[in-house]
């Protein structure tokens, strides 16, 4: 049993963190660089007050499970993982028991938070907040726990598309700017969604300071080059879908400013939630030129961590440490109070020339996975 373990811990487990490094990372730099001890502690108080509140946390622990289910998929479809298939060939008791255990592991960072919780409920007599996360964790670790049990014992399921999927295919025509939507819905809907909640929890929080407060621009700057950050993944995940899924784009007839009007266009239709919120929610005692200053501040960060891409071959963890450069010196920027225009015409310049200079020399190296060669 624990040889059993100790080789699914290491396909499933050790990888899934080696792939995710970078983002936890970013989230470990965001909780742990910007609240304290005594914040974490309140936030938490705040969560577990009410059933209600408990939603938000519950809600990230879902995304956060469907994205281990969707890398151990991702690995089971691995070449050299095939031999992971012989272990549906053991009793299902000793299957279920060693991969709760790997699936404990790859869910340990919320498991940690979730204790965390239940610490501040008992100490504030929320009994029934304590049951509340219980039951959630209980869940969504079965939920996880079944799906992988049951594609380790039916592997190469074929893949069905809805007759409602076909309607509308058979029906209407797509614009470009729908196949990239579409296939990142599909095809990582947890980094989507998670980047849109984390960029409009955040983007929500400044604008709310606004309302007890008379703030400078200064707040809401900090607050878009850390929201809007969060976009850089889908930034990465386009470029990727361009240079890998679909490969026939860069023949195509098509001009560079095209191809950038293609890009802004579509994150703009990404980042309608960011974009309603800052519209729906500008602060009154900001004058209009920061308004429309903070849009192309929005628009420059998009395109800065997307052209850049361009430069050379790099993987996601490098992308990371190249938003977190930017996210850094945006941050000293604006607290030194050098305006959101300013820093939105030197990353648009930046972005054109990076864009115009090396897209057509650009070429994508695939991943070489081990055991391939």
């Amino acid at each position: 049993m624990k040889t059993i373990t100790s080789i699914l811990t290491k396909v499933f487990v050790v990888e899934f963190y080696q792939h995710n490094a970078s983002f936890f990372l970013l989230i470990g730099g965001l909780c742990f660089g910007f609240m304290s001890g005594i914040e974490h502690k309140a936030l938490a108080q705040f969560f577990v007050s009410s059933p209600l509140l408990l939603t938000i946390p519950i809600s990230f622990w879902t995304l956060y499970t469907w994205k281990v289910i969707l890398f151990n998929r991702s690995v089971l479809q691995l070449q050299q993982n095939e031999f992971v298939f012989h272990f549906s060939l053991i009793k299902i008791s000793a299957q279920t028991s060693s991969i709760v255990a790997i699936i404990i592991e790859q869910l340990m960072p919320f498991l940690l938070y979730a204790v965390f919780l239940i610490v501040m409920a008992w100490s504030k007599n929320m009994y029934f907040s304590i049951i509340y996360v219980v039951i959630s964790i209980m869940l969504l670790l079965t939920w996880s726990t079944v799906i992988l049990i049951r594609e380790l014992n039916n592997p190469n399921q074929e893949k069905r598309v809805s007759s409602l999927k076909r309607y509308f295919d058979n029906r209407f025509k797509k614009t470009f700017y729908q196949f990239f939507i579409e296939w990142i819905s599909r095809n990582d809907l947890v980094t989507f969604v998670g980047s849109k909640l984390f960029s409009c929890v955040v983007l929500y929080t400044v604008l709310f300071f606004y309302k007890t407060e008379n703030y400078d621009a200064r707040l809401l700057g900090l607050g878009i080059s850390i929201g809007f950050s969060a976009n850089a993944s889908l930034a990465f995940q386009f470029h990727q879908f361009e240079n890998v899924h679909f490969v026939i784009l860069r023949n195509l007839p098509i001009s560079l400013w095209r191809r950038l009007v293609y890009f802004i266009v579509t994150f703009i239709f990404l980042c309608l939630p960011e974009f309603s919120l800052l519209i729906h929610n500008f602060p009154s005692n900001l004058h209009l030129l920061t308004f429309l200053s903070s849009i192309l501040f929005c628009i420059s960060l998009l395109l800065i961590y997307y052209t850049h891409l361009y430069r050379h071959h790099i993987d996601m963890e490098k992308h990371m440490r190249f938003v977190f450069f930017i996210i850094m010196g945006s941050v000293v920027a604006i607290l030194f109070s050098v305006p959101m225009g300013l820093l939105a015409c030197i990353y648009l310049i930046e972005a054109i020339y990076i864009f115009k200079r090396y897209y057509y020399h650009f070429e994508f190296i695939a991943p070489v996975h081990r055991g391939d060669d």
